[in-house]
């Protein structure tokens, strides 16, 4: 499932990397119409369905594994933690949350990757008074919500996948 999956982007390269696979874009109802005009173009069909809803109020459960790409930086400290608090309501035991997030490096140093993630972070504090964060930080905030951290991955110079699992 991709939560607030922007037209279902990463779930079709996701779907199309996987066959057999099939997903789930979860985004605001206002959204359906291109969202779904972006499903059928990108000829995922019947293998990827569109749900509405809104995660401050709860996450479908419908999946094993749950998506979020660029969500958590847009949202601070207790807002984040509702969000992964409703995913972890809606997760099966088996299930993984998959946050795929800037990280902000423990110290700053003066390379070109470093200057553009510290705009990205004033960015979202003046803009919506959110946050990118370090790796301490992804660590701590999904286990307020009931996860642990299983792997954190590089996915490029800033971006980092972040597997977290329910707690047993």
């Amino acid at each position: 499932m991709d939560i607030e999956g922007i037209y279902g982007e990463l779930l079709a390269c996701v779907r199309n990397a996987n066959p057999n696979v099939s997903g789930i874009l979860f985004d605001l109802p206002h959204a359906a119409p291109g969202d779904k005009r972006h499903i059928e173009q990108a000829d995922l069909g019947p293998r990827c369905e569109f749900v509405a809803g809104d995660f401050f109020e709860y996450v479908p459960i419908v999946g094993d594994a749950y998506l979020l790409k660029s969500v958590i930086h847009d949202w601070d400290y207790k807002n984040s933690g509702r969000i992964l608090l409703n995913c972890q309501a809606a997760m099966v035991k088996e299930g993984s949350l998959l946050l795929l997030e800037q990280m902000l490096p423990d110290r700053m140093e003066t390379s070109a990757s470093n200057r553009s993630i510290a705009r990205i972070d004033l960015t979202m504090l003046v803009t919506l008074a959110a946050r990118e964060r370090t790796e301490s930080e992804f660590r701590s905030l999904p286990h307020t919500a009931g996860f642990r951290i299983g792997k954190i991955v590089p996915v490029g110079p800033t971006y980092s996948l972040i597997q977290a699992l329910p707690l047993p």
